[in-house]
C-alpha cells in the first residue's frame, strides 16, 4: 500500500481560468497536465475537495478530482476502450438483473429500477433485456452500438463517469 502524501499547501482556491491554485501553484493531474475544468462550478468543487484535506491527502475523499483527472489524463488516450466498455455494459447492468425471490426483494428491485429502464427507453430508445440471475443478458447488437455511439459522442469530461459508474477503475 502506498503511503499517503502529506498536505504541502495551505490553501486551495479556484482560479479565473477554471483551474485550481494550491498556494499560487497550479494544480496538475497525476499525468502532469495542468488541471482545467470545463466549468467554474467544477473548478470550485475540486478546489473545495483539496481545501478539505487534513494533514494527509486522501485521494479517495476527492471523487470529483479523481474523475476530472481521469477526464484529462485518461479519456483522450483510451476513448476506444471506454466506448467498448460502455457499449457492452448494457448486458450486465444491474438494472437488467433481477432476483426471483424473495418477493420483497423482487418488488424493491422493480420499484427502483423500472423507472430507470423506462427513462432509457424514452430518452434513448434502449430496452435492455431483463433477466433473472447473474448471467449476462443477451442484448441486441444494435442496442450495444447505440450505447457505444452515445459514449463516443461525449466529450472527455462525462466519459470517465460512465466507466467509473460501472465499478471499473478509471486509471490503469
Amino acid at each position: 500500500m502506498t503511503a499517503l502524501a502529506r498536505r504541502f499547501y495551505k490553501t486551495a482556491l479556484p482560479t479565473p481560468a477554471d483551474g485550481v491554485a494550491l498556494d499560487q501553484r497550479t494544480l496538475r493531474t497525476p499525468g502532469g497536465a495542468v488541471f482545467a475544468a470545463p466549468t467554474a462550478a467544477l473548478a470550485a468543487a475540486v478546489a473545495a475537495e483539496w481545501e478539505a484535506q487534513g494533514e494527509e491527502i486522501i485521494p479517495a475523499s476527492m471523487p470529483l478530482s479523481q474523475l476530472a483527472f481521469a477526464a484529462i489524463d485518461w479519456a483522450p488516450v483510451r476513448r476506444d476502450e471506454l466506448v467498448h466498455y460502455v457499449g457492452a455494459y448494457i448486458e450486465t447492468d444491474l438494472c437488467a438483473h433481477r432476483a426471483e425471490a424473495p418477493a420483497e426483494l423482487a418488488a424493491r428491485q422493480s420499484a427502483a429500477w423500472d423507472p430507470l429502464l423506462a427513462w432509457a427507453a424514452e430518452a434513448h430508445g434502449l430496452t435492455p433485456p431483463v433477466v433473472s440471475g447473474i448471467i449476462a443478458a443477451d442484448a441486441d447488437p444494435a442496442m450495444r452500438e447505440h450505447l457505444a455511439a452515445y459514449a463516443r459522442a461525449l466529450d472527455d469530461f462525462p466519459s470517465p463517469r460512465l466507466r467509473k459508474r460501472q465499478g471499473s477503475p478509471v486509471r490503469r
